[in-house]
């Protein structure tokens, strides 16, 4: 990646959204962390009150511990990419905003269809074609595909809202990583009860059409502030 940075002129992690004073960005990625909690937290407790999810035990702290090393690296590191390169290194390079960040927001929500592929015991230079229909096994539920990726779409349009707004990562990380750390909680915590609720939370609670109706609302709201 840095040959592409260098050629936009990309030198430092300033330029790709870390900037500022360290203290007050790490003040406001706890808060957008907490934020994150408590919505998605809002939505999962709705589906076990509508009767979608059902409590299935307490994981353990351990579960937790880990959850939540893998939502902070996750926040991290895809804003860093998706936000941070693929979003304002190419607006400082003078790319169209609207047109990168819808772009953004459809790479983004592809990639996370991609799961391990089933690899051929004998790998031949064929391999890598015949299991690409196999990266997506899986990800396409049927009744829940357009709403996840829709979900996931509008959810890097918010991220990359708010990166347009304040110019740095701290926020977009924080509250990406309070989404991922709460859906790890709930899907550890709780068990999908298929038709319960008519599908409206999805499988696991973020493919469903309520989840994709809130991340609409939080893309039209990030995006109508972003010029504050």
């Amino acid at each position: 990646g840095w040959p592409f940075l260098s050629h936009l002129g990309i030198r430092s992690w300033r330029d790709v959204g870390w900037a500022g004073p360290v203290g007050v960005g790490l003040g406001r990625m706890g808060l957008a962390f907490v934020v994150g909690i408590v919505v998605l937290g809002i939505l999962g407790v709705g589906a076990v009150v509508a009767g979608d999810r059902v409590w299935g035990g307490w994981p353990g702290w351990g579960f937790v511990g880990w959850s939540l090393v893998f939502a902070g690296l996750v926040g991290v590191i895809e804003e860093t990419v998706f936000r941070g390169i693929l979003f304002l290194a190419l607006v400082r390079g003078g790319g169209p905003v609207i047109l990168v960040a819808l772009l953004n927001a459809v790479l983004f929500a592809s990639v996370h269809f991609f799961k391990a592929p089933d690899v051929a015991a004998a790998v031949t230079w064929t391999t890598g074609f015949e299991i690409w229909a196999s990266m997506l096994a899986g990800a396409w539920v049927e009744g829940e595909a357009v709403w996840r990726w829709g979900g996931l779409a509008c959810l890097g349009l918010t991220m990359a809202g708010w990166a347009r707004r304040l110019g740095t990562l701290w926020v977009a990380a924080g509250a990406h990583a309070g989404l991922v750390f709460t859906m790890k909680l709930m899907l550890g915590m709780t068990v999908f009860v298929p038709g319960a609720a008519g599908g409206l939370w999805g499988s696991d609670g973020i493919s469903g059409p309520l989840p994709f109706a809130l991340a609409v609302g939080a893309a039209a709201w990030a995006w109508a502030r972003r010029r504050a």
